[in-house]
């Protein structure tokens, strides 16, 4: 077996509290931003070969989450996602952290009965109630 290469425990302790002398709550939102504000141009993830960057993940994200809180979407809601592996996804979760909801992920390889015997039928929202997002198909935008 080869020697670790890594700096000693103590080593790099110190310089991790040097880089960073006050430790800030974050939230995943909020380190978003900072890198975006740091790097902005710096491709987060890829869709069909094309970047996108933090900054646009941030204003993206930024945008669904007023839209989320204008339909009543609050700090403490618990938001079921049956969404697929793509930067809309990525950005829904982004801005259901940005308003404090919790993101349920749902299994999409559960396929409609399935999805009927964990989720039993639920009686309609109230009057008023935000209705299921679902994806509109919209290509990805700043």
């Amino acid at each position: 077996m080869g020697r670790s290469t890594r700096r000693p425990v103590a080593e790099r302790r110190a310089a991790l509290e040097a880089r960073h002398p006050v430790w800030l709550p974050h939230t995943t939102a909020t380190l978003l931003d900072d890198v975006a504000s740091a790097h902005p141009s710096r491709p987060l993830l890829l869709e069909d070969g094309t970047p996108i960057t933090y900054a646009q993940m941030s204003s993206r994200s930024s945008r669904l989450a007023a839209g989320l809180a204008a339909i009543g979407v609050r700090a403490g809601d618990h938001v079921a996602v049956d969404l697929p592996n793509r930067p809309e996804t990525v950005a829904l979760r982004f801005a259901l952290a940005r308003v404090g909801a919790v993101t349920v992920s749902v299994n999409t390889q559960l396929r409609h009965q399935g999805q009927r015997e964990l989720h039993p039928p639920y009686p309609p929202p109230p009057h008023g109630a935000a209705p299921p997002l679902t994806p509109q198909g919209a290509p990805f935008g700043p």
